[in-house]
């Protein structure tokens, strides 16, 4: 270890320096993977959305044809009935 305090500090300052290098090249690449993960969330969004509402059509589409389907049944089955037709349930 130098006796010199100027040349001891100086040493010091300089690992100091190669430390704080290494950190900011390391919050450096966080924050380049972090700008790029948001630039891909935000392609994701309009996918999701039309995704979403897709989905939504298809699923509101499904219930009117579930909701006619018991419809035309209930009106076969009152018109077995008026007809003296036994209509059995499952």
């Amino acid at each position: 270890m130098p006796e010199n305090a100027l040349l001891r500090w100086t040493l010091d300052a300089k690992r100091a320096l190669q430390q704080a290098e290494q950190l900011s090249s390391h919050a450096n690449n966080l924050v380049s993977h972090s700008v790029a993960s948001l630039d891909r969330a935000e392609t994701y969004v309009p996918k999701c959305v039309f995704l979403r509402d897709a989905i939504k059509s298809q699923l509101t589409l499904l219930d009117r044809l579930g909701g006619g389907c018991y419809g035309v049944e209930e009106h076969a089955r009152r018109d077995f009935e008026v007809a003296g037709i036994v209509v059995s349930t499952r």
